[in-house]
């Protein structure tokens, strides 16, 4: 049985009590789930309980913090760190023993950054005073635990789906400050929004219009900088960012670059496009050289025209050549997925926008990772079938297969 300790809103319904709540949660290093979580709830206090590993949850708890300070979601001192063990069952329950929550207002646990350990110390713990119990799985489905007045236990109520549109409260430069531990953001880029002229256009003549321009930047308001000067990939950057505001992104930034903490100005890693969507932070890496397997076929071509007959050595060479040619493009892909992890955790996600079709290993290891892939041929169509899966479709879509096909 739960030992009361004068709460008084046990069996109130779980909306009646969002706005006026105190927000206890574990912290991991996967902020997107506890931001979309707050956002959601909008507590008027919060006690972010951390452990003693820096990278892991401390930093994040501090970050998580600052976001929430920063936002004006709460003030600053209606948020308190605290620390909890991430091992010892024993004193995971001291710490929670410790919370005086005659105290707080609403006291709500949330489960989704603890790993099981604390996860099961949190649930006991919460079902002894009555406290409803959250958790955030992926695809935003948060399933809540709410005190049973006939069982004396917590009993599983309908689980809610947060709507992607929540996340649009926090920009996704917001959460990725908030994301990174191990680095900074050393230039914060440009900040692109669609011109609201351009909101009532078809997404198809907008696709159309904007692949056939030679300026795409003039169909957005740009605010900031990217740090490199101009680069021949900056059209396609441009078209591929005007693309994914029509398509109901909010903001998308540009050129945002990374150093590590201690290193000084030393960039390491440059963004060429980031954005939010559906409770997670993309990274778009776009390049319209020519492809690992036309360089191959090319090279093919010149051997052929010239009718150079080469010996065993020369053809060993031209094999390696061949091979690097692969393997930088599969090295691409592999320094995309490491970026993503960094910049959005394990809600990180990659588009690679190409102009040539990748190699048949890049595809394979794209598919692998969950490597979003575009092509500059049919961007509109991939762009939508990777942000709105299982949506059906359009009317664009629809005239244009008819316009194909006939109708």
């Amino acid at each position: 049985m739960w030992d009361w300790k004068g709460i008084s809103y046990f069996f109130i319904e779980f909306n009646d009590f969002l706005n006026a709540m105190t927000l206890i949660t574990f912290i991991s290093k996967q902020i997107m789930p506890q931001a979309l979580v707050a956002i959601y709830c909008k507590p008027s206090n919060a006690i972010l309980l951390h452990t003693d590993h820096p990278q892991e949850s401390l930093i994040p708890a501090k970050n998580l913090k600052s976001l929430f300070v920063s936002k004006g979601w709460m003030k600053e001192d209606k948020v308190q760190l605290r620390m909890i063990s991430h091992d010892q069952y024993s004193e995971i329950v001291r710490a929670l023993e410790k919370i005086d929550l005659s105290q707080f207002e609403n006291p709500v646990l949330n489960l989704t950054g603890g790993n099981k350990l604390m996860s099961l110390a949190g649930f006991f713990w919460a079902s002894k005073y009555g406290i409803p119990v959250l958790y955030l799985e992926r695809g935003n489905t948060l399933t809540r635990f709410e005190p049973d007045k006939a069982t004396g236990t917590l009993k599983a109520r309908d689980p809610i789906v947060i709507p992607d549109d929540l996340g649009r409260e926090a920009e996704a430069l917001d959460l990725l400050k908030t994301q990174l531990v191990n680095s900074e953001i050393a230039t914060a880029g440009e900040r692109l929004e669609l011109l609201s002229q351009y909101h009532s256009e078809s997404n198809q003549e907008f696709a159309q219009r904007i692949l056939r321009d030679n300026q795409p930047e003039k169909y957005l308001s740009r605010s900031g900088k990217p740090h490199h000067r101009t680069q021949s990939g900056d059209l396609l950057e441009y078209r591929v960012a005007a693309l994914l505001l029509k398509l109901n992104i909010q903001t998308v930034w540009r050129g945002v670059s990374l150093k590590n903490h201690k290193s000084g100005r030393l960039e390491h890693s440059e963004v060429d496009l980031i954005f939010q969507h559906g409770s997670a932070i993309w990274m778009v890496d776009c390049k319209d050289q020519v492809g690992a397997e036309s360089l191959s076929d090319s090279l093919d071509l010149l051997f052929e025209k010239r009718n150079l007959i080469l010996n065993n050595q020369e053809e060993k060479l031209i094999g390696r050549i061949r091979d690097q040619i692969q393997m930088k493009e599969l090295k691409f892909l592999k320094e995309d997925l490491v970026l993503s992890r960094e910049l959005g955790g394990l809600r990180g996600e990659v588009i690679c926008v190409r102009k040539n079709k990748l190699t048949q290993e890049a595809e394979n290891f794209a598919n692998s990772n969950s490597i979003k892939v575009a092509y500059t041929d049919t961007l509109k169509e991939d762009l939508e079938r990777i942000l709105f899966p299982g949506r059906p479709a359009s009317e664009d879509a629809l005239k244009s297969l008819q316009d194909i096909f006939g109708a």
